[in-house]
């Protein structure tokens, strides 16, 4: 199976942009784009990135290393509410080794970051959805943590146990 965009010759500055003109159109107060680097684990014989890291050291015994992986974060406002999504590009890695397979793989991920915001925005827009059910793990809170990185870490036990959980201090 084909990735969505696979081949694309649209730059990553081209999406960028248009990622923040989707925004404008379907209301978006503010607009904000930075990224950040981050060292994470990889599997070195699996080509895996780190959401898929527990399950290749239970089945394989390939060696894990630190990668640098870098996070391309688009922020905006919308109805009052701040959303924030942290996307990782794709690694060296991921990616096959050169930098010529790392920009290819980094051009389609802006593209189907792009369709994403597209895709979500348009479903508020025409009633099919809402922006707090599009967006929920991405709404940034007081503390400055989106709810996702609040909630998702603790997600596996709250459906276990079948009731929400107070948080970490909490009674």
């Amino acid at each position: 199976m084909s990735r969505y965009a696979e081949g694309t010759t649209v730059s990553a500055e081209k999406s960028r942009v248009e990622a923040e003109r989707v925004l404008q159109k379907y209301g978006a107060d503010g607009f904000g784009y930075g990224w950040d680097r981050r060292e994470v684990r990889v599997c070195s014989g699996c080509k895996r990135g780190a959401g898929a890291l527990d399950r290749c050291e239970v089945e394989h015994s390939h060696a894990l290393k630190t990668e640098t992986h870098e996070l391309v974060l688009i922020t905006f406002k919308i109805e009052s509410r701040t959303v924030r999504l942290d996307v990782p590009m794709p690694t060296k890695t991921e990616a096959g080794g050169t930098n010529e397979k790392l920009e290819r793989r980094t051009r389609e991920r802006w593209r189907a970051l792009v369709l994403v915001l597209k895709a979500k925005l348009e479903a508020v827009e025409c009633g099919i959805s809402t922006l707090e059910s599009e967006f929920l793990a991405n709404v940034v809170m007081a503390d400055g943590r989106t709810i996702g990185q609040a909630i998702l870490p603790r997600l596996s036990e709250a459906v276990s146990s079948g009731r929400l959980l107070p948080g970490r201090g909490e009674t």
